[in-house]
C-alpha cells in the first residue's frame, strides 16, 4: 500500500509562490505541501521497516525481511533508505528529488533503476548489489557516489547520463560492467576492480592502474 501510494502521480509544490498568486493557486500549493508531508512519512516508514539493525543475524522486530519494493515511476523526495536490506527493488522511471542516500544498502536480488532521474545528489557508498544492477538510461543531474560499492552481478549503465561528478572509487565489479554512458564532469574510478574486463571507455578515468583479472 505504501508503494502504491508513492507511485501515484504527484507534482511538487512551487519553491516560491508568486505574491500575486490567486486563491486557487494558493489552495493547490497548500494541498501539494500537505501531500509532500504524507509522502515523506510513507518513505520514513519504508526506510525504518527495511532496516535490519546493526546485526543482520538478529534483526529488529520491526524489520520486514525479504521484501520487494515496486516504486516504478514514483516521485521520491529526499529518499534515505540507509542501511536497508531489500530483495528486489524496482525504481524504473522514478524521479528522485533532493538528496538520495542508499548508503550501506543491500539488494539481495535485482535492482532496477532504468530511466530513473536523480535531480539532486545520489549516494550509494558501501552498498551491495547481489543481483543485476540496471541503471540503463538513468539521468544523474547532481553528483553521484558509488564509492566502495560491490556489484556481484551485472552492472549496466548503458546510455546513462552523468551531468555532474561521478565517483566509483574502490568499487568492485564482479560481473559484467557496461558503461557506454555520457560523462560530462569529474569522473573517478580510482582503485576500482573489474573481475571480467575494464570497459575501454573507463580506463581514462582510473588514476591508479586498473585492477583487471584479465590483464
Amino acid at each position: 500500500m505504501l508503494c502504491a501510494y508513492l507511485r501515484m502521480p504527484y507534482t511538487l509544490p512551487d519553491a516560491h509562490l508568486p505574491e500575486d498568486a490567486d486563491d486557487t493557486a494558493r489552495d493547490v500549493q497548500e494541498q501539494r505541501v500537505q501531500e509532500r508531508e504524507v509522502r515523506l512519512t510513507a518513505q520514513r516508514i519504508l526506510s525504518t521497516r527495511l532496516y535490519p539493525g546493526r546485526n543482520p543475524d538478529h534483526p529488529h522486530e520491526t524489520f520486514w525481511a525479504n521484501m520487494n519494493l515496486d516504486l516504478t515511476g514514483a516521485t521520491l523526495i529526499d529518499f534515505h533508505p540507509i542501511g536497508c536490506r531489500i530483495n528486489i527493488g524496482r525504481f524504473d522511471g522514478a524521479t528522485f528529488t533532493g538528496t538520495t542516500r542508499f548508503d550501506d544498502a543491500t539488494f539481495t536480488g535485482h535492482a532496477w533503476f532504468e530511466h530513473a532521474t536523480f535531480t539532486g545528489e545520489a549516494h550509494y557508498p558501501d552498498a551491495t548489489f547481489n543481483g543485476r544492477a540496471m541503471f540503463s538510461h538513468a539521468t544523474f543531474t547532481g553528483d553521484v557516489w558509488f564509492n566502495r560499492v560491490t556489484f556481484t552481478g551485472t552492472a549496466w549503465f548503458s546510455r546513462a547520463t552523468f551531468a555532474e561528478g561521478a565517483f566509483y572509487i574502490d568499487t568492485t565489479f564482479a560481473g559484467d560492467a557496461l558503461f557506454n554512458a555520457t560523462f560530462t564532469a569529474t569522473t573517478n574510478f580510482d582503485g576500482a576492480t573489474f573481475h571480467v574486463l575494464v570497459p575501454p571507455n573507463i580506463r581514462r578515468f582510473m588514476g591508479r592502474p586498473p585492477q583487471d583479472s584479465n590483464t
